[in-house]
């Protein structure tokens, strides 16, 4: 088939815009932006050539650049610790430190996620909130009046930013949310400051994966209407919402309140974890899990999974009991306690009393 010198042009075209088009994508395959709203840009990764040979030492040159950025000290020993268990080829590892090295010198973004190098790159200051009232792009829209005037409440209170994600809140989660700080937190968090942003997430469900704490973004999310579609909980959704959120904010008062040998110290006063000293919360010891065939008390089978899980769960074990105490769930409130049927079994009522008391002044304190 013999074609026109007019197709051939259109088809030159196509080809190049094709190409322009692969080239934009393997650059921007190697760091990719996070958006952590609708309105958040990152400028399009730099469209650059691998050079062919690679200059002498161009690996520790990009990396002491990158590690010269305020928010990316340490990054060479990440890096480092990172690349011993991702084998890659010189080109590839080239392509992601200059892809890296470009974002982190546009200053506010950081390649250094809870520790550990990560191929996505944060935000250092996700969203900049100034005053009292919550931003335009944030607000939810008046055919929520009830989810509006709850995050208006969270906001003013606690200094908390409820945010639709890749879903919108429900008012009956941010209910709850609000019931569990005022009797936790009446006088604000400033204890747990490490909790400014609660968003909306499609991934979660109401049954497992509930909730989450994320560090490096100073948030915790949680299912949105896709999962709690009834303007009010069930009891059981209530004790599985409350303990997924307490969990989380447990997490974060560890990060915000205790610190690395503190942790330590606790989990093995009281509840036989072994003795150890790490230097940081991230440290590998304190990912393993519980050594102990006799369990000490333990309040749930999740909890055995590493000593941050056992502080959460033991965390929430102990409101969940105090806000029983409050008459929060209702007069039966004692049997929704333990369950020994679920996917992870708990018993909150086998809390460490020593522990209760260890937290619940923590909190108690002002900060």
């Amino acid at each position: 088939m013999i074609l026109s010198q007019e197709i051939i042009k259109i088809l030159k075209r196509v080809i190049c815009i094709l190409l322009l088009l692969a080239t934009r994508a393997m650059a921007a395959q190697d760091c990719v932006p996070f958006k952590v709203y609708k309105s958040a840009k990152l400028p399009d990764p730099p469209i650059f050539s691998t050079p062919q040979p690679l200059p002498s030492e161009w690996e520790e040159n990009l990396l002491n650049g990158i590690s010269l950025s305020k928010d990316n000290h340490g990054f060479a020993e990440i890096y480092r610790t990172w690349s011993r268990s991702h084998v890659l080829v010189a080109e590839n590892r080239y392509r992601i430190l200059k892809c890296i090295s470009y974002y982190v010198n546009l200053k506010g973004w950081t390649a250094i996620v809870d520790g550990k190098l990560s191929q996505t790159l944060y935000p250092v200051n996700p969203i900049i909130i100034s005053g009292t009232v919550i931003p335009d792009y944030l607000r939810f829209d008046d055919t929520r009046p009830e989810a509006q005037e709850l995050q208006k409440e969270l906001f003013q209170r606690f200094g908390v930013v409820a945010i639709d994600h890749t879903d919108e809140h429900s008012a009956a989660v941010l209910k709850e949310l609000l019931v569990l700080l005022k009797n936790i937190f009446p006088r604000g968090l400033n204890g747990v400051r490490s909790f400014k942003y609660f968003y909306a997430f499609s991934g979660h469900d109401s049954e497992i994966d509930i909730a989450a704490y994320h560090r490096q973004m100073n948030a915790i999310s949680i299912g949105g209407v896709k999962s709690y579609q009834d303007a009010v909980l069930t009891p059981e959704q209530r004790i599985k919402v409350d303990s997924a959120l307490l969990h989380e904010l447990g997490h974060a008062f560890v990060f915000d309140q205790l610190g690395a040998q503190t942790l330590a110290y606790i989990s093995n006063t009281f509840s036989r974890w072994p003795k150890i000293s790490p230097s940081t919360l991230y440290a590998p010891v304190l990912f393993e899990a519980y050594p102990v065939t006799k369990l000490k008390n333990i309040v749930s089978e999740y909890s055995t999974s590493n000593i941050h899980e056992w502080f959460a769960d033991s965390f929430a074990a102990t409101f969940m009991i105090e806000l029983g105490k409050k008459n929060v769930f209702g007069p039966a409130w004692v049997k929704y306690m333990s369950d020994f049927n679920s996917h992870y079994w708990y018993n909150y009522n086998n809390i460490s009393q020593g522990f209760r008391k260890f937290i619940i002044r923590k909190i108690s304190i002002p900060h």
